[in-house]
């Protein structure tokens, strides 16, 4: 009698525990799924940023909506050298790869320099040929620098998506030899337009906490939208986050931002997430 008692408590410990799970599973939330690109998205951060600034970003992306896999973090050196962590996987589901720069408090010519450092190692040792670009800031003011600066290079991988966070784009930040604001900005249009392949999509997000501020707190709202003029031949998508949820450290760490970029970068169909 009393074999045959432990074995039903053992049953109904079994079943409770397998009930418990059940439900769990239900009461996760369920995500929209993400087209398979194998196109790889590069992160950038942006000035005095590091391996967190995306990682937040990087995490939810793989872990929570499973739309992409965090594959590699390369490392740039003070000297421009690129260290790898992790092994590149092309095959996995739109590989994700987080950049970070020893030195990250440099001008943007250098910091264009260490993104083309970047992509040559893409090109020669994760044999890369069209790639993705996520950046914050300065970052993407850098990645601007570099497109203008090696358009003629034809070895490095091809650039398919660009998505700027708060990414400053008064003119002032590309050269000191234009004085006229109006001047500078329309030599840049210049040559992005000659530069930028046309097939190249841009997503820009901008932050717009109030009006006093007029911006995220770092940016102003019409620094950031300037790039609608500098990449005005190409496809290109504008998103303003207002309110508190719009300040420039927090433009990756938003649910809508997530939400946009998943749309833009892997077609995933359109819903409301929470981080």
């Amino acid at each position: 009698m009393k074999k045959h008692t432990g074995l039903f408590v053992i049953l109904s410990a079994c079943l409770a525990v397998g009930l418990v799970i059940t439900l769990l599973s239900l009461m996760q939330p369920k995500y929209p799924k993400a087209q398979s690109t194998h196109i790889p998205t590069v992160f950038i951060h942006g000035y005095n940023g590091n391996e967190r600034t995306f990682g937040g970003m990087i995490n939810r992306f793989q872990s929570q909506f499973d739309w992409a896999s965090n594959t590699q973090t390369l490392r740039v050196d003070t000297d421009g050298t690129v260290n790898a962590v992790g092994t590149f996987d092309k095959d996995s589901l739109n590989p994700l790869i987080n950049v970070t720069f020893a030195s990250n408090k440099e001008n943007l010519k250098t910091q264009a320099g260490y993104i083309k450092n970047i992509m040559t190692y893409l090109a020669e040792e994760n044999h890369i040929k069209k790639v993705n670009f996520v950046t914050h800031s300065m970052g993407g003011s850098a990645l601007t620098v570099f497109i203008a600066l090696n358009h003629q290079n034809a070895e490095l991988p091809q650039l398919n998506k660009l998505v700027y966070l708060g990414v400053p784009l008064a003119a002032n930040d590309y050269t000191n030899k234009v004085k006229s604001q109006e001047k500078a900005t329309a030599k840049m249009s210049q040559l992005m337009a000659e530069n930028l392949p046309k097939s190249t999509a841009l997503l820009i997000v901008a932050g717009y906490t109030s009006q006093a501020v007029g911006g995220d707190g770092s940016v102003s709202l019409e620094s950031a939208l300037l790039a609608e003029e500098i990449f005005k031949k190409s496809p290109i998508q504008t998103q303003i986050i207002k309110g508190e949820a719009g300040l420039h450290s927090l433009l990756h760490e938003n649910s809508t931002v997530d939400c946009r970029i998943g749309q833009f970068l892997w077609s995933v169909p359109q819903t409301k997430l929470k981080n």
